[in-house]
């Protein structure tokens, strides 16, 4: 472990090499924080919540960790639709993102379900890259797509 009170003389990177678009396998982590949920109230008054899954791309080469100097992750979000109450809205049309990610799983069945039962999933995905609308040349990773493996 590092001492806090150590100077530093080297100049750090200021951004990050983002992982590389195309399709790819991942799985969803099983660690503590991997599977989140957002939540709040927007200005308009209107609860919000959204689904945040951290996913490990398969990268048995390592060429991907290789070009990106980390392990390959993404995140994995899903706009949740919440009843007034702030209750997840199984209404009709209503969480149909959450339902096809369920399905991709092979768990949009009924009976007890939990978010935590997505840990160690394995899905496919298409990451994209999208520049940062405030002209600073950063590059953000998004999940575009999902579907069975």
């Amino acid at each position: 472990m590092f001492d806090i009170n150590t100077t530093m003389d080297s100049v750090l990177d200021t951004t990050v090499i983002p992982h590389p678009t195309g399709e790819f396998t991942g799985q969803i982590q099983t660690d503590e924080g991997a599977i989140g949920l957002k939540q709040d109230t927007a200005a308009s008054g209107r609860k919000w919540a959204m689904l945040t899954c951290k996913v490990k791309t398969l990268d048995p080469g390592g060429e991907i960790e290789k070009q990106m100097g980390r392990p390959p992750f993404v995140t994995l979000s899903v706009m949740l639709d919440v009843t007034e109450s702030g209750q997840l809205d199984s209404g009709k049309g209503r969480n149909v993102q959450l339902g096809q990610l369920r399905e991709d799983v092979g768990q949009n069945k009924p009976g007890p379900w939990s978010f935590a039962n997505l840990a160690g999933q394995t899905l496919r995905y298409k990451v994209d890259h999208e520049p940062a609308k405030d002209g600073s040349g950063k590059i953000y990773t998004r999940v575009t797509q999902f579907t069975k493996p």
